[in-house]
Formats: structure tokens, C-alpha cells, sequence
């Protein structure tokens, strides 16, 4: 049983990295699709060149 639960955790815990980094390395496509399509919806034109959100999580 213990096995098992060690198994499982360090499952979670190789996919929870790789799709973190999976998500960092698309962070700033999927921030240009979004702004592209806001631009086409709305008159709206003022949005910053670069992604400026993060993957980083802070534990406080």
C-alpha cells in the first residue's frame, strides 16, 4: 500500500512539472492569440509588447 502511495506521488509530481514548464514555454503564444483576439472583438489597442504575467507560484 505504501508503494502505491509513493508511486502516486511521484507521479503527480512529474506531470505537475511538465506541465508547468509546458505552460511556461507557451505562456507568451497563448498571451499574443488572446491579446490578437481582443484586438479583432473590441477598438481595443493598448496592450504591453510582451506577455507580462508569469508561471512562477509564490508559497507565502
Amino acid at each position: 500500500m505504501g508503494e502505491i502511495k509513493i508511486f502516486r506521488y511521484e507521479l503527480n509530481n512529474h506531470l505537475t512539472t511538465n506541465l508547468t514548464n509546458k505552460f511556461q514555454d507557451d505562456l507568451e503564444n497563448i498571451y499574443q492569440s488572446a491579446v490578437d483576439f481582443v484586438k479583432i472583438k473590441t477598438d481595443l489597442t493598448i496592450f504591453p509588447e510582451k506577455c507580462p504575467y508569469t508561471t512562477l507560484l509564490y508559497n507565502y
